[in-house]
C-alpha cells in the first residue's frame, strides 16, 4: 500500500552530488528548472524579510520571473527598473536586485556592473541569474559575495542556486518532490559531460557570410555576448517558417532543439514581442530572429541556410 511520504534526504544527498561535481566552494540546491529555482527563492526571500517591498529587477528576453513577479506583486510587493538616489532608505525598504546576467535567447551579456557597485556595501540581496555560463564553460561559482545568490540554468529540466553566506536558502517544495529517482542523477551526469565551450570562430565565420537578406543580431557597437551560438535575423520572413525547413529532415518536434526562435508561431507566445520596445528591438526583428547552436555549425550550415531561404522567397511568392 503506497504512503505519500517523501524522503527529503534524496534531495539534499543530490545536492552534495551536484556541489562535488561542480567543484563548488559554496553549498548548491538543485531545482527542476529555472522558472521553478526562481519561484522558490522569491517567495522565500519575501517571507524572510517581510517588511522589504520592493525589487529592483533588470531582465533579458524570457518569461522565467513571470510567475514570481504575479505572486509577489499580490502580496505587495512593488517593482521597478532602478534604485533611488537615498541608498540608506532603499537598503530598509528594497528587498533585492534581480537581475539577468546573459540573455536567455541571444547569449548577449548584459551590462549591470553600475547598478550592483552601486549597492555592492548594502544589505541589499543581488540575485544573478545565468542562463548560458554553463553550458558556455564560462560559470564562475566562486565570486559569490555574502549577500549575493547565483540562480544557473545547467539544462531546460535542471538549474542551482548557490548563495552567499547570508543569503536564504530556497526550500518551500523542492526538497518534497520525488528527487530519489535515479534517472536525475543520470540526466545530470550527461549534463556534465557535455562539452562546455564556446564556438568563436565558427559563430563569426558563419554571420560574416550571411546573405543580404539575412541581418546579424549583433551588429551595434557595445554590445557583448557569448558566442555559443549564432545570432541572426530574417528580414522578409518568419523564424519559425526557417526553422520547420531546417529541421524537417529531424526531429523538430522538441521543445529545446539547436535551432530556435522566438516568432510567436514558434511557442505561441508573445512575451518576447511585448518586452521588444523595452530592449530597443522591433516586432519584425523578433518575428525573424532566430539562433543556431555554435556546437552544430559546420562546413555545410551556410550553404544549407542559403537553400532554405531561397526555398522560403519562392513559397512567399506564390
Amino acid at each position: 500500500m503506497p504512503i505519500n511520504l517523501k524522503p527529503s534526504a534524496d534531495w539534499y544527498q543530490l545536492n552534495q552530488w551536484v556541489q562535488t561535481q561542480l567543484s563548488s566552494p559554496h553549498s548548491v540546491c538543485v531545482f527542476p528548472g529555472i522558472h521553478h529555482a526562481l519561484m522558490e527563492l522569491c517567495l522565500s526571500m519575501h517571507l524572510r524579510f517581510t517588511h522589504r517591498r520592493k525589487l529592483v529587477v533588470n531582465m533579458g528576453f524570457g518569461d522565467h520571473l513571470k510567475g514570481a513577479e504575479l505572486e509577489l506583486a499580490r502580496l505587495g510587493v512593488r517593482f521597478k527598473d532602478s534604485f533611488d538616489e537615498d541608498l540608506k532608505k532603499e537598503e530598509k525598504s528594497c528587498l533585492a536586485f534581480i537581475y539577468d546576467e546573459d540573455d536567455l535567447v541571444t547569449s548577449e551579456i548584459l551590462q549591470n556592473e553600475q547598478a550592483v557597485d552601486k549597492i555592492r556595501s548594502t544589505k541589499i540581496l543581488r540575485v544573478r541569474i545565468n542562463h548560458n555560463g554553463f553550458r558556455s564553460g564560462s560559470l564562475d561559482l566562486e565570486a559569490l559575495d555574502d549577500n549575493e545568490i547565483l540562480v544557473a540554468s545547467l539544462s531546460p529540466d535542471y538549474a542551482i542556486v548557490v548563495g552567499g553566506s547570508k543569503a536564504p536558502t530556497p526550500n518551500l517544495t523542492v526538497a518534497s518532490l520525488p528527487w530519489g529517482d535515479h534517472r536525475h542523477q543520470e540526466n545530470l551526469s550527461k549534463i556534465f559531460s557535455t562539452t562546455r565551450t564556446e564556438y568563436h570562430q565558427a559563430v563569426s565565420e558563419l554571420e560574416a557570410q550571411l546573405p543580404e537578406e539575412i541581418v546579424p543580431w549583433f551588429t551595434r557597437d557595445g554590445s557583448k555576448r557569448r558566442f555559443d551560438r549564432s545570432v541572426f535575423v530574417l528580414k522578409h520572413h518568419d523564424g519559425s517558417a526557417f526553422r520547420s525547413l531546417f529541421l524537417r529532415d529531424q526531429d523538430g518536434t522538441s521543445k529545446n532543439s539547436f535551432v530556435e526562435t522566438t516568432s510567436q508561431g514558434r511557442w505561441d507566445s508573445d512575451i518576447c514581442f511585448r518586452q521588444a520596445e523595452s530592449k530597443d528591438r522591433s516586432l519584425e526583428e523578433l518575428r525573424g530572429l532566430v539562433v543556431i547552436d555554435g556546437s552544430q555549425i559546420s562546413s555545410e550550415t551556410l550553404p544549407k541556410i542559403k537553400e532554405i531561404l531561397a526555398e522560403l522567397n519562392t513559397l512567399s511568392s506564390l
